[in-house]
């Protein structure tokens, strides 16, 4: 169960989410996928990428892979997040 946020636009998208049948981390993982997408060409660039924007990229591609690794474990039943 996700806890209970102070923050009204939280709030607002948890009840929207749940209202809809969203699960959160799959939505997350979904959302990850599409910015970790987004990175493609520089990934095939990597050499020529300044170093500001290598910051960006390397922790939105380990979020994205710990997301797609809990959703796994959640669709196999192992853990409930």
């Amino acid at each position: 169960m996700i806890p209970i946020s102070k923050d009204k636009l939280a709030n607002d998208l948890r009840i929207f989410g749940q209202a809809h049948g969203i699960n959160p981390v799959y939505f997350t993982t979904v959302v990850g996928i599409i910015v970790s997408l987004s990175y493609y060409k520089d990934l095939k660039n990597w050499e020529n990428v300044v170093p500001a924007k290598k910051w960006i990229i390397v922790p939105a591609l380990i979020s994205t892979a710990g997301f797609i690794l809990m959703s796994i474990l959640q669709l196999l039943g192992i853990a409930n997040f």
